[in-house]
């Protein structure tokens, strides 16, 4: 790649429409479905073409590749039909989660002094999440930028560029201290003076917090190409943030305890005093408990907006002894012009769940939330873009088995590749030797 990506479009996105032939991608990813969409093309172009040939060489050939579309559909018909069973049916490994759309206002810079729109923008937040205490939650997750421009780490270099929000932490601190739920969240926070743009979870269990920093920027948006070279490009992308890239992958370790929701919610009043809740998180004989009652704990994948849409970013987290057991990609959609663009997004992010096997989590801030199993297939009425709502749901963790394509990544296309050319050698060096 010479350029800066932005989106990254694939052929493949193309066969989003067949449920059936997106199944192909667990074995060969996205890069295959591309070859496949290619290839289907190809042998019907072909088969009408030389239709009226039938004893010709073209013409067979299309049939033996028929053939081959024909075992490739059946394999998709079969992993949709085929479930796999929990390891322990008797105690399942079930994640209950909560996922909000709050479809705040994109945070543009203007905004980041405005007190009224913070306000606005966190007490949406919080409210939407109140009412659905009754259902328990493991999880709560909150989309990206659905709190901008703050983080939770209360640091010397965080107050002096006012990054750190009291607020922002107390309302997190309050949901997790009132549910008893882990919370997945989106901040900002300076690290030695880099600015960092985070996939946070808070734990009940401890009261700690776990950050992936993001791996896979978005020039214009995130970053600006090229700056150090042409300091003025800044004067014409005013908007372009300076956040730095993370390293490496990193998981994000929850923990499932049972009866673990406060009925006696802490004082409300409290939010701007975040230290009121630490406190209670840091109480021996509360921690003590909870580990009694530790049920499991899990493994998140964490992708960050339009990370979700590579599938080299994902395919990383598979050469690790320790496994993810869910993909969750919270996101904001909220600076497309139109329904269409989301839409198209969220299609090309769906498809690392049929490359993993894993279920996966989309949270967005503006739209469109959903959540699908192993199979790509949707698990919960969607909330559709620019509505605000709350989702509540249980997924399974237990009954994962790996795919193909995250044991052995693009190799099978590789060596496709490799023996395309060396195909193409001998067959160009046999007419060589012919002339």
């Amino acid at each position: 790649m010479i350029t800066f990506q932005i989106f990254p479009w694939y052929w493949g996105n193309l066969i989003s429409g067949s449920i059936v032939f997106e199944q192909f991608a667990s074995i060969c990813g996205v890069y295959g479905l591309s070859f496949l969409l290619l290839f289907i093309s190809s042998t019907f172009l072909i088969l009408v073409n030389y239709y009226k040939y039938k004893n010709s060489k073209e013409f067979k050939t299309s049939i033996a590749s028929l053939i081959c579309i024909a075992f490739i559909y059946r394999f998709g018909l079969y992993r949709i039909g085929y479930i796999n069973q929990s390891q322990n049916e008797l105690k399942p490994k079930n994640l209950s989660v909560l996922m909000i759309q709050p479809d705040t206002s994109p945070g543009t810079k203007d905004l980041k002094a405005d007190a009224s729109y913070l306000s606005a923008t966190m007490s949406k937040v919080f409210s939407l999440a109140i009412p659905t205490f009754e259902n328990s939650p493991s999880l709560i997750v909150i989309p990206e930028s659905a709190i901008p421009f703050h983080g939770t780490i209360d640091s010397e270099e965080n107050r002096k560029e006012k990054i750190y929000s009291s607020t922002m932490e107390g309302i997190i601190l309050y949901l997790s201290k009132h549910t008893g739920a882990d919370v997945l969240f989106n901040e900002l926070n300076l690290d030695e003076n880099k600015l960092r743009n985070q996939v946070s979870l808070f734990k009940n269990l401890d009261g700690k917090t776990e950050r992936y920093n993001k791996r896979r920027l978005l020039p214009f948006g995130e970053y600006l190409p090229m700056e150090k070279n042409f300091p003025f490009l800044r004067s014409i992308f005013q908007e372009t943030s300076r956040y730095v890239p993370g390293e490496f992958p990193k998981l994000l370790i929850g923990n499932k305890i049972q009866n673990q929701r406060s009925f006696l919610p802490p004082e409300i009043s409290k939010l701007n005093e975040p230290k009121t809740y630490r406190y209670e998180f840091s109480s021996i004989v509360e921690h003590t408990n909870k580990i009694r009652n530790l049920e499991y704990s899990y493994s998140i994948l964490p992708l960050l907006c339009y990370e979700a849409m590579f599938t080299e970013l994902v395919l990383d987290y598979f050469q690790n002894e320790q496994k993810p057991e869910v993909l969750i990609n919270i996101t904001n959609d909220s600076w497309f012009d139109s329904e269409l663009e989301a839409y198209q997004h969220s299609g090309a992010v769906r498809l690392r769940a049929i490359e993993t096997g894993l279920p996966l989590i989309r949270s967005a801030v503006s739209g469109i939330s959903e959540v699908w199993d192993a199979r790509g297939i949707p698990m919960i009425v969607p909330i559709g873009f620019h509505e605000t709502g709350t989702r509540a749901f249980s997924i399974r963790l237990d009954a994962i088995e790996s795919t193909i394509y995250t044991r052995f990544g693009n190799s099978f296309l590789w060596i496709f590749c490799i023996l395309i050319l060396i195909s193409r050698l001998i067959f160009v060096s046999r007419i060589e030797r012919k002339s």
